[in-house]
Parts: C-alpha cells; structure tokens; sequence
C-alpha cells in the first residue's frame, strides 16, 4: 500500500518537474514571450496569405512584436483572406506600414511589417482597426525582384553572345566557303574563286613556265628578243645624244639670230628716228604752207595766183599742142622753097 503510493508521488512529481522544465524552455528560447502580457489586436486584409497560420510570429523591422490569431478566408464574394494578429500593448505601429511574408527553411511562415519609405511615423493603428495590407511578398517573390536585373543583364548579356555566336557562324561558313574543293571549272561557270582554286591556277601558271623554261626554242626566241631590246636601247641612247648636239647646234643658232635681230633693231631705232625727223620737218613745212609763207603757201592761200599759174599752164599745153601739130605737118608734107 505504502510502496504504491510512493510510486504515484514519484511519478506526479516527475510529470510537475518535465512540465516545468517545458516551460521554462519555452520562455529561454522565446515561444512564451508575451505570456502574461497585454496586447491588443488589429486585422489586416491581404489578397494571399502566403501559408500563415494561428501561432506565426509577427515581426515588425525583424523584432517579433506578437503573433497570429486567425488566418480565415474572406467571406461574400471577396477575394482574399483575413489576418487577425495580436500585438504587445507597448507597441504602436505605424499606418505605413507594408507586409511581406517570411518563410523559414524549416517551414514556419511569419508576417513581417516594414514602415515604408516616405510614410508618416507618427500616424499609428487603432486597437481593433482593419487595414489593406495588399499582396504581401513571399520570398520566392522578393527573390524574383532581387534577381530581376542581374537576370535582364544576364538576358543582355546572352542576346549579345548570341549575336556574337551567329557571327562566328558566318565566319564558319566564309571559312569554310574558302577552303572547299572548288576548280576552274567551277570558277568559270559562276562560283566565287577560293584557295584552292586559285592554289591550281598557280600550279598551272607554274607548270606552264616550267615548259616555257624547258623550250630550247622559246628561249632562242628570248635570248633574240632581249638582243633586239638591247640594240634598240642603243639606238635610242645614239638618237638622243644626237638630238641633244641638234639642241646645241639650234641654241647656236638661235643666239646668232638673236644678235642679228638685235642689229636689225638698232637700224630700224635709226630710220625710225629719220622717219620721225622727217615727219616733223613736213609737220613745219605745212605749218608754213599754211600760213601762206613761200610760193607753195601763196599757192594755198592767194586765189589769185593760182588761177594765173593754172591760166599759163593751160596756154603752154596749147602752145605745145600746136608746136606738136606744126612738127607733124612739115614731116608729112616736108619744108617747101619758093626758088
């Protein structure tokens, strides 16, 4: 009787000091934090909740200020899902705030309150107010926003490369283009030349001067051919000495020429002086005339006279004329003597 009795105290006072123990765990490692506090609750209407549940931790800038309540769907056709969270009575938090919601790796989900950039901190919630807080981020959904530019850079990045890779293709293809087996043929009747057919159209251009080389004739026909060049180089150093004497010879010349031109000229400076000489007497001799000196001027200014000068003229043409008519009668008719 007595030996059971002690069994079931031992066994109560073990399950005291487990429950105990539990309890204090709890508190050390933070699940009983706001045990025996007050709070006060606020709702917050989101469009997903993201795998909240009751008991996820509220935290607002990463410190935990109070838990969930109540994740519920909203009701009457809206869309959406309901929040009920309590918050310590010794934490206010603002109107701006927005919520975003964390996922641990071992599954545990927490609403995570961040105060905008340009809100108003000192506009708070009222215990028991009802706010929107939107579309809160999963951190799949944040993570897509931090990798959207290094993902739009690596996109540019790899549009470039390929740009780059079909260039290096066209660059095959060229390559290739060149090196194929392409012959004359072939670049007769249309296609682009190549290495190789430009590589046989110089082993033909060598194999031809090879033959040309190995012809005895051919080379008798140059050997003459480069003879002929020679004699005619020669006749053509010969043309030109001979030309450059005719040159000395026509220099020559030209300096006699142009000392018997300069002789000719020094006549003609002479008569062209006597000329002018001359002129100007005849320029006073009219002057004179002019002015009625001398016989000639009388001529020129007395009427007079020049019509007795020209009636004594006419008279003497008479005279003469009659003095040629006697003459031809006495050699026609002869002189005759009365005797």
């Amino acid at each position: 009787m007595r030996t059971s009795f002690y069994r079931d105290f031992l066994t109560g006072l073990t399950g005291l000091v487990g429950l105990a123990g539990l309890i204090v765990m709890l508190v050390l490692f933070g699940e009983m934090t706001d045990f025996g506090k007050r709070t006060y609750t606020l709702t917050a209407v989101v469009a997903n909740a993201g795998g909240l549940r009751s008991g996820s931790p509220v935290t607002f800038s990463g410190v935990r200020v109070g838990e969930i309540t109540e994740v519920s769907i909203r009701t009457g056709g809206e869309r959406g899902a309901t929040i009920v969270f309590r918050v310590r009575e010794d934490i206010r938090l603002p109107r701006s705030v927005t919520a975003s919601i964390n996922q641990s790796f071992v599954g545990e989900s927490s609403l995570e309150l961040v105060l905008s950039e340009g809100g108003d901190p000192l506009a708070f919630f009222a215990p028991g107010e009802v706010f929107d807080a939107g579309n809160p981020k999963t951190p799949l959904a944040s993570l897509a926003d931090l990798a959207a530019e290094p993902i739009a850079k690596m996109s540019s990045v790899a549009q470039s490369v390929e740009g780059l890779a079909k260039e290096y293709a066209k660059l095959g293809e060229r390559l290739n283009d060149l090196v194929e087996a392409r012959t004359l043929a072939d670049v007769q009747a249309g296609k682009a030349p190549n290495i190789r057919s430009t590589l046989e159209r110089l082993d033909r251009a060598l194999v031809s001067a090879d033959q040309w080389l190995g012809d005895e004739g051919l080379q008798a026909q140059a050997r003459s051919l480069l003879d002929r060049a020679g004699r005619a180089i020669d006749d053509a150093a010969s043309m030109t000495r001979a030309w450059e004497k005719a040159a000395g010879n026509v220099d020559l010349r030209l300096g006699e020429v142009s000392t018997k031109v300069d002789a000719v000229a020094g006549q003609a400076v002479t008569v062209l002086a006597s000329a002018d000489k001359a002129a100007g007497e005849l320029a006073s001799l009219l002057e004179r005339v002019s002015k009625g000196e001398g016989t000639a001027g009388q001529l020129v200014t007395n009427p007079d006279l020049y019509n007795a000068l020209r009636d004594a003229s006419v008279r003497v043409d008479r005279a003469l004329a009659e003095f040629e008519l006697l003459l031809e009668k006495l050699r026609n008719e002869g002189l005759r003597l009365g005797l």
